[in-house]
C-alpha cells in the first residue's frame, strides 16, 4: 500500500483501532500495538498481525486480518446507506475479525448451537475450546437475537468477556463495558497495515 493510500484511510483505521481498544483490550489485558504501515523490517516481530484492507468479505487468522472499509461488494445494503452505517460496519467487523486473531471461532460452529435460533452454516475456521453456553449475543455469532443486529453490533457479550479473560487475563479494576457486556496477562501484539 502506498503512503498516500495509507494516509487516506486514517479515519477508517482509527475506527478499527477504537473497535479493538473499546472491546478486546478493555475487557482483558491483551494489547495490540504498532498500528503503522508495513515496511521492510515489519516481518521480524514474533507476534505480528498483518492487516490488509480490501473490498472483500472480511476474514482473519491469528497472524493476518483482512478488513473491508468500503463494503461495495459485501454487505452493501447494510453498510452503504450513510457514513454512520459505514462506521458501524467497520467497527462491528473489526471486533469480530480480531476475535479470530485472538483464537476464537464462530459461535455457530459449536456442537450445542441452538438451530432453532441459528441456521448459519458451520465453517472450518477451527477452534474447539468451548467457554460457557452457546451465546446468541456473541460477536463471534453470525446469528442474532434481533433482526437489525449484525454480530451483536460489535458489543461483547458476557460470554465473550469471560472467554477473552480466560485466555488473556482480567484488568484490575475491571472497567465499565458498553451495554450488554460485563466483562488475561499482557500480550502485546504488533499490528501493521499492508
Amino acid at each position: 500500500m502506498t503512503a498516500d493510500a495509507f494516509s487516506k484511510m486514517a479515519g477508517n483505521r482509527a475506527i478499527a483501532q477504537k473497535a479493538v481498544k473499546d472491546t478486546w483490550e478493555t475487557a482483558s489485558l491483551v494489547r495490540f500495538t504498532g498500528w503503522g504501515q508495513c515496511n521492510a523490517n515489519s516481518g521480524s516481530a514474533a507476534q505480528l498481525v498483518r492487516v490488509a484492507v480490501e473490498d472483500v468479505i472480511a476474514n482473519a487468522t491469528k497472524t493476518r486480518v483482512t478488513l473491508n472499509f468500503t463494503f461495495n461488494n459485501f454487505q452493501a445494503s447494510r453498510c452503504k446507506g450513510n457514513q454512520q452505517q459505514l462506521e458501524k460496519c467497520i467497527f462491528t467487523e473489526t471486533v469480530h475479525e480480531f476475535g479470530h486473531v485472538l483464537g476464537f471461532s464462530h459461535e455457530q460452529n459449536r456442537p450445542d448451537t441452538n438451530e432453532i435460533y441459528c441456521s448459519a452454516e458451520k465453517d472450518d475456521f477451527g477452534g474447539d475450546t468451548i467457554v460457557g453456553a452457546w451465546d446468541i449475543d456473541s460477536v463471534m455469532n453470525y446469528c442474532s437475537r434481533s433482526q437489525g443486529a449484525w454480530m451483536n453490533d460489535g458489543i461483547l457479550s458476557k460470554t465473550d468477556i469471560q472467554m477473552v479473560q480466560k485466555y488473556y487475563g482480567t484488568p484490575n479494576p475491571m472497567p465499565d463495558m458498553p451495554s450488554s457486556s460485563a466483562g488475561s496477562f499482557l500480550a502485546p501484539i504488533l499490528l501493521i497495515m499492508e
